[in-house]
């Protein structure tokens, strides 16, 4: 999410037009409501632009979703990774972004990630073996910057709400854990192994 809904509505705005706040917010409360087993680690971005809002939206965030122990908070600044557009994009300074996240958290009193690293291990959530990426066409990957690679498609999102996963696929994103190596697991799409040919998975007619 990227800040109340005043915000978030203006940076993600729907394939067909139209907010997307709303939806995403419903789907949370259901989801709280449910008796489901599940944990959810809500991502929120942090921006120049939504910072002075931020402090009441993660008060509203709080005292709506983390009275239940399946919900907790990441607070993410938004980075540079390349695209078009990407020297216009404003981020936040490395002090800002080191208070922000400071004070933020203090006041939120919950934002640590629902599944932490090992000791000495920051991990991405493409390393994270509960963590997928459900594209618009049903294809699952796990990473959300290396959306063009094929090595990003591990498996498919059938119609009937089943997943199918190639565990070969899946492998490559945590081998870090067994492994034991750090940069491997803060990014595992840096130094991916590659195979060949490499194909996607699904890429004719959906299941």
């Amino acid at each position: 999410m990227d800040g109340p809904q005043a915000v978030h509505d203006t940076t993600r705005v729907r394939a067909g037009g139209g907010n997307s706040f709303r939806r995403i917010w419903e789907n949370l409360l259901a989801l709280r409501d449910s008796a489901l087993p599940l944990r959810i680690l809500l991502r929120i971005h942090l921006t120049p632009a939504n910072l002075p809002s931020m402090a009441g939206f993660l008060t509203e965030v709080r005292d709506t979703f983390l009275d239940d122990p399946r919900f907790s908070v990441g607070l993410k600044p938004v980075e540079r990774l390349g695209g078009p557009d990407d020297e216009t994009l404003e981020i936040l300074s490395d002090a800002a972004r080191t208070e922000s996240q400071d004070a933020l958290a203090a006041l939120h009193h919950g934002t640590t990630p629902a599944f932490p690293a090992a000791p000495g291990m920051e991990a991405c959530y493409a390393a994270r073996a509960n963590s997928l990426v459900i594209r618009a066409d049903g294809r699952v990957g796990k990473c959300t910057v290396a959306l063009t690679d094929p090595a990003n498609t591990i498996g498919r999102l059938r119609p009937d709400g089943t997943l199918r996963i190639d565990n070969g696929r899946l492998s490559p994103w945590l081998r870090g854990w067994t492994s034991r190596d750090p940069s491997a697991v803060s990014c595992p799409y840096a130094g991916m192994p590659r195979q060949s040919p490499l194909s996607q998975i699904g890429s004719g007619r959906p299941e």
